[in-house]
C-alpha cells in the first residue's frame, strides 16, 4: 500500500506520534519461536541475500541462511529455522511474526517479550522518521504478501528502514544483547496494475558492538510471493548486533515490507564459549586430583 498522497502521509505521521504517546506502558508484544511456518501460510521464503563487504574484520562467516521454497517444495536445511527454535526453547530469543497485531500503525519502539517463558524483554525501534510502522494483512489492495499466518510490517511511505536493539530487560547472567539476527524482506506487486516492483538492488547492514559491519544484497524485481529473500546476520565473536538498516536501488522504493524479524540473544553461548569452560572444568578437575594424591 505505498501509493499514498502527501495528505495521508502527514497524517499518518501524526498517527505515529499519537501512537507512541498511547503506548506508554503498554505490554509487551510476545514472539514466537517458529520462523517462516508452514502449516498454515504456504507462501514462504524463496531466496537467501548473498553476502557483499564486511568491516572491522567481519566476514562472509558472520551472515547466516534460512530454509527455502514454499509448499511441497519447502527445505528444512536453513541453519537459521534450528537455531532460532532452539534459542526460543532457551530463552534466549524469538520471531515477531506480527501476528497479535491488529492491522493499523504502531509506535516506533516496541518491547518484545521472548523465550517460552516471555519473562525477557528486548526494545526493537524503528528509527527512520521517515518511516512509519505500519502492521498490513494483505489482500488485494495491498502489494505483499506474509510469510507466517497473515500480518506482515508494511512500508507505506516508500522510505528505507532503520532499526536499533536496545533495553535487555530479565536476562540471564551476562545476556546483554543480541548476537543473532534474520528476517525477510518481501517482493511485491503494484497493486494498480499487477505489475512486479522492481526494487532494484536491495542492501541489508548489520552493526556490530565493535564497530563493524556486514552487508548482503539481492536483486528483487518479482510478483508478490515470489521472491521474498532472508536475511541472517551473525556478531563476531565477543559483540552484538546493535542495529539494522534496509534500503534498495530502485526509484521511490526505499525498502521492501517485512516479515518475521528474529533474534537470538548471548544467552546462548557463543561458538567455542562452551568448548573453553569444558577445557577450564577439566583443568580444575585435574588439579583436584593431584592435590589429593
Amino acid at each position: 500500500m505505498r501509493h499514498w498522497s502527501t495528505t495521508h502521509k502527514l497524517s499518518f505521521a501524526f498517527a505515529i506520534f499519537a501512537g507512541i504517546a498511547l503506548s506508554a506502558g503498554a505490554a509487551a508484544i510476545p514472539t514466537v519461536g517458529v520462523y517462516d511456518e508452514t502449516a498454515t501460510q504456504t507462501n514462504n521464503v524463496d531466496f537467501n541475500g548473498a553476502f557483499s563487504s564486511g568491516t572491522g574484520g567481519a566476514t562472509a562467516a558472520n551472515t547466516t541462511t534460512a530454509s527455502t521454497g514454499n509448499g511441497a517444495a519447502y527445505s528444512t536445511t536453513g541453519p537459521f529455522n534450528s537455531a532460532i527454535a532452539t534459542a526460543f526453547a532457551a530463552d534466549a530469543g524469538g520471531i515477531w511474526n506480527f501476528d497479535t497485531q491488529t492491522t493499523g500503525n504502531l509506535p516506533a519502539a516496541n518491547v518484545l517479550s521472548y523465550g517460552v517463558g516471555q519473562t525477557k524483554t528486548i526494545t526493537l525501534t524503528q528509527t527512520n522518521p521517515s518511516t512509519p510502522m505500519f502492521v498490513s494483512s494483505g489482500g488485494p489492495t495491498h502489494d505483499a504478501a506474509s510469510i507466517s499466518l497473515s500480518n506482515y510490517l508494511d512500508n507505506v511511505n516508500g522510505f528505507s528502514y532503520a532499526f536499533s536493539f536496545s533495553n535487555l530487560t530479565g536476562g540471564s547472567p551476562g545476556e546483554t544483547g543480541v548476537i543473532q539476527l534474520g528476517f525477510t524482506v518481501l517482493s511485491a506487486s503494484d497493486p494498480n496494475n499487477n505489475v512486479p516492483i522492481n526494487f532494484g538492488t536491495v542492501t541489508a547492514i548489520a552493526n556490530f558492538s565493535n564497530g563493524a559491519t556486514v552487508t548482503e544484497t539481492a536483486t528483487i524485481n518479482a510478483l508478490k510471493g515470489a521472491a521474498d529473500t532472508f536475511f541472517g546476520f551473525i556478531a563476531p565473536a565477543g559483540t552484538t548486533i546493535t542495529s539494522f538498516s534496509v534500503a534498495s536501488s530502485g526509484a521511490g522504493t526505499g525498502s521492501p515490507d517485512f516479515d518475521d524479524i528474529a533474534f537470538i540473544t548471548n544467552a546462548v553461548p557463543e561458538p567455542g564459549t562452551s568448548v573453553l569452560f569444558c577445557v577450564a572444568a577439566a583443568a580444575i578437575g585435574l588439579r583436584r586430583l593431584r592435590r589429593r594424591s
